[in-house]
């Protein structure tokens, strides 16, 4: 359901007592994400491509300083692990996930006891200082915590964060999908400008797996492999193929001590994302890409089968100019019901420049 009015409560409770999935150990880790991504109106006549290429001109995000970016992830209490650019994005493996920055977007997705959108207003005005005044769109996402009381500040509940987006923004679109009180919920803040100048496809598709078979996490415990093996040996390097995009997808992997993976891949102008806690009481995977397909479901079906999930859900934003008409239409659900799921729910919006899916499977134990 979605808010128009900023005055509005934007979640019918505040999760922050919720038991499902609890766990009990020391070791625990948040794998769930925080993704907030910043589009700014570009100073300059592009034609229609998603990102502005080699040349770096006044406004443009990936003139930001290094000093400017640290600021920003110190303020979110996270940091660089690994870079890699092309000529198109400039991206960063992070201590808690990772940062893409493009002429004109920001993408930072971070897990753990991040603060992320404490670092939402040194976004602003650093991007003021390479000449990007105006903000375009502004997107905040997140699954429910298993763990909201662990939380800082506002991100103890999604009630928290979409007050505090709303009246920083001075407005705003805030929505709840899935079942309330689970973390199988999910949680999307919008905000659109009239001066949107997107007149290109534009697809997000975001995959999250959690009651992961342990087989399938055994590579992300540290031990004789280095990272880049890993990503060799468990197959991720196929996930992403060359015929999805135009260009050779390069890949930035980090794998953490004891346990834990991320890794970035770029291609031409478009990025996916994965990152990986393997520990068996709160095993958690996310996948996100924004390359260009006109329809994911063999993309969505090499995720499923690399890892073996038993609990997904996949959520899909798409602007008007994507071949299929509805994020809704992104990915074929009789196809992934073949491979032993049940559809439990599914759910779409409708907004003025963007359309969004939710779904979420259950492995069909019966089928194994």
């Amino acid at each position: 359901m979605a808010f128009e009015d900023k005055e509005e409560s934007c979640c019918d409770s505040d999760n922050s007592g919720r038991s499902d999935n609890d766990t009990t150990s020391e070791e625990f880790f948040e794998g769930q994400e925080k993704t907030l991504e910043v589009w700014f109106h570009p100073q300059h006549k592009h034609k229609d491509v998603r990102h502005v290429g080699k040349s770096l001109a006044h406004g443009d995000l990936r003139l930001m300083t290094r000093d400017q970016i640290n600021n920003i992830l110190e303020l979110a209490k996270c940091s660089i692990l690994e870079e890699h650019h092309n000529n198109h994005i400039h991206s960063f493996v992070l201590s808690e996930s990772s940062l893409f920055i493009t002429a004109t977007r920001i993408i930072l997705k971070t897990c753990g006891q991040t603060t992320l959108l404490d670092a939402l207003p040194a976004i602003i005005t650093h991007a003021k200082s390479v000449g990007l005044e105006s903000v375009e769109e502004v997107i905040y996402t997140r699954r429910e915590f298993l763990r909201p009381h662990e939380q800082v500040g506002i991100h103890t509940s999604f009630e928290k964060e979409a007050k505090y987006l709303q009246e920083y923004l001075g407005g705003g679109h805030c929505c709840s999908y899935g079942k309330e009180n689970t973390t199988n919920q999910w949680y999307l803040f919008m905000l659109n400008s009239p001066l949107r100048s997107h007149t290109h496809p534009d697809t997000t598709i975001e995959i999250l797996m959690s009651d992961i078979e342990e087989d399938a996490l055994a590579l992300f415990f540290k031990g004789e492999h280095g990272a880049k093996e890993v990503t060799e040996l468990s197959k991720i390097n196929t996930l992403v193929l060359q015929q999805d995009g135009e260009g050779v997808v390069d890949i930035k992997e980090f794998l953490f001590e004891p346990c834990g993976y991320s890794c970035n891949g770029i291609v031409e102008d478009a990025y996916f994302t994965l990152h990986i806690t393997p520990q068996k009481e709160f095993s958690f995977i996310s996948f996100e890409t924004d390359i260009i397909l006109d329809d994911y479901t063999s993309l969505f079906s090499r995720v499923l089968d690399l890892f073996r999930p038993k609990n997904v859900i996949v959520n899909v934003l798409a602007n008007k100019h994507c071949k299929f008409s509805h994020a809704k239409d992104s990915f074929n659900f009789k196809a992934i019901e073949a491979k032993g799921f049940n559809s439990v729910a599914e759910e779409e919006e409708d907004f003025e420049c963007v359309t969004v899916s939710y779904a979420h499977f259950k492995k069909n134990t019966l089928t194994q």
